[in-house]
């Protein structure tokens, strides 16, 4: 896109980056009149100069509620998580029994969210729609998995990590959770960052965000605290408290890792909101461009930019 071509009045609607004061019909070398700030000032905020390139959102209220229902499913179901951890230190915290099925609920609400990802626009390659099939899959077993610890392992006032009971067969089902956590997150990143590069600021490094990244980490570093707690008591059979403790807060600091991703998450997905539910704007949405001169015109020698009507 060639900016000499475009003329240097604002033809569209363009809120000031300030106050958000309409600048329609104001010169691009102008200020705002409500607060001063330069329209150029906007322009280098608002604009994003790739936004001809970016593919139009099929269903984009369709797919801003799914993501929003995909992240803040995920935070809750993790907060929840907390609180049987917080209960089972607490004697005095003891969770409504009804608390299980709202784990359910949020997870499988938030692995429904997901699948505004599988093919949120044309142009998605169909091995990232089969990754975000895959991911949605893992998920709902994911769900499934966590029911069974929370419920039938577990119980309602469970204690598995304090009360000293066997760990054989919740361990199994933990580090199935954990990689089933995993797969969902590896599941949906290809699509996820593609939701990401229509935001301009993320495009350009501006916003310094990846917390998907960040987010695997952490399920990473739960994984090698279920991996040790698992091993401590076949290799050191005469004395595991000591090394299962520190596996045990190793599994917790990738938990909070974990809860501090998933909100960092939720503020990526709340700033994608304005990009998902409208077009990005782009030069020629704000700038008039010069008519061209039709067939039917010419210009005098010596009379530049003065027209004449051919009969």
């Amino acid at each position: 896109m060639e900016a000499a071509a475009l003329g240097t009045e604002l033809t569209g609607d363009l809120c000031c980056a300030r106050c958000r004061y309409n600048l329609r019909g104001l010169s691009v070398r102008g200020v705002c009149p409500e607060c001063a700030t330069p329209v150029a000032a906007t322009l280098l905020r608002v604009i994003d100069p790739q936004a001809a390139e970016l593919q139009p959102i099929a269903k984009p209220g369709l797919t801003a509620t799914g993501l929003a229902l995909w992240s803040a499913g995920a935070v809750a179901a993790v907060l929840i998580v907390w609180l049987f951890r917080a209960a089972e230190a607490l004697d005095w915290l003891q969770p409504p029994l009804w608390t299980p099925w709202l784990l359910l609920a949020c997870m499988l609400a938030s692995a429904i969210g997901g699948l505004s990802m599988v093919r949120p626009h044309a142009g998605i390659p169909r091995a990232r729609q089969i990754s975000a099939i895959g991911s949605f899959l893992a998920y709902v077993t994911l769900a499934w998995v966590t029911w069974q610890i929370v419920v039938n392992l577990d119980g309602p006032r469970g204690r598995p990590y304090l009360g000293g009971g066997d760990w054989s067969v919740r361990w199994i089902y933990k580090v199935a959770a954990t990689l089933l956590l995993g797969m969902t997150v590896l599941g949906i990143q290809p699509v996820f960052r593609t939701l990401q590069s229509r935001s301009y600021l993320l495009r350009t490094g501006k916003l310094e965000r990846q917390t998907l990244r960040a987010i695997l980490a952490s399920i990473g570093v739960i994984l090698v605290g279920d991996m040790v707690q698992g091993a401590v008591p076949l290799i050191q059979p005469s004395f595991p408290e000591l090394p299962r403790l520190a596996a045990m807060c190793l599994t917790g600091v990738g938990s909070l890792l974990l809860a501090i991703g998933l909100v960092g998450l939720a503020i990526d997905v709340r700033r994608l909101m304005p990009v998902i539910l409208s077009a990005p704007l782009g030069l020629t949405d704000v700038l008039s461009t010069p008519r061209q001169p039709t067939g039917t015109e010419s210009t005098r020698p010596g009379m530049t930019g003065m027209p004449e009507t051919l009969s």
